[in-house]
């Protein structure tokens, strides 16, 4: 019982958390951030990143693709929006991704959003600043995995 009362709580915790960080991440001073890019269907659903990229640029630049974990059934995009607007501050175009998730979706669909996501943007480089020769992805969990694969 106390087992199912602690997973409650850390489960409730992290969904406080989870909120909070959505609403109080800002972008830094030289920053642009956007939320919710649709850059691919999976399925009939719109797959959406967050991408962060330096307000000026001389040249284009190299680019992160950042990924989450969650066991291929959990996790958000927006685990990852520190780390975004971090290497958007160091002169990254990075993006954070979402991807479908299991048991609802089965693999490969999940190696194929993130492989989406990597096409749309070198696809879409000239707009974002972004080098699409210089494109590398990271991850953490299934995300680690997943950028492995890709």
């Amino acid at each position: 019982m106390r087992l199912k009362l602690a997973l409650g709580a850390v489960l409730v915790l992290g969904v406080v958390i989870y909120s909070l960080s959505r609403r109080a991440v800002r972008p830094p001073a030289g920053v642009i951030l956007e939320r919710d890019v649709v850059y691919c269907k999976g399925g009939t659903r719109d797959l959406r990143l967050d991408i962060a990229r330096p307000e000026k640029a001389a040249s284009p630049l190299p680019g992160m693709l950042l990924i989450h974990g969650g066991a291929w059934r959990g996790g958000a995009k927006e685990m990852h929006t520190p780390q975004v607007l971090e290497f958007a501050r160091r002169g990254y175009v990075s993006a954070a991704i979402e991807y479908r998730l299991c048991p609802a979706h089965v693999f490969p669909a999940q190696i194929e959003d993130a492989r989406c996501a990597a096409r749309f943007l070198r696809a879409n480089a000239r707009k974002y600043g972004l080098d699409p020769s210089r494109l590398g992805a990271a991850g953490f969990s299934a995300g680690g995995h997943l950028s492995l694969l890709l």
